[in-house]
């Protein structure tokens, strides 16, 4: 299986479980950090429910032309 199916099968379990999502389109995807070694312990800390929220500079957004996210956006974080 590559990623791409693998977030796929993930957001369709979701779907099953939470029908109001059904109009939704599969979110964006990424993991914490740029290294595997923190990515995964952030993840970790996630599942785990300890880590509850993260943020991104205004600064990011402006220089990479990118839209702000917005309360009730969804995410699908990976290891």
């Amino acid at each position: 299986m590559n990623a791409r199916s693998d977030i796929e099968n993930f957001w369709n379990r979701f779907l099953s479980s939470n029908p109001d999502y059904s109009t939704k389109t599969i979110p964006p995807h990424y993991y914490f950090f740029d290294n595997e070694k923190d990515a995964d312990e952030c993840a970790d800390l996630v599942v785990k429910d300890i880590k509850k929220v993260t943020a991104t500079s205004l600064w990011y957004f402006e220089q990479h032309n990118e839209v702000s996210p917005k309360a009730g956006n969804l995410a699908i974080v990976t290891d």
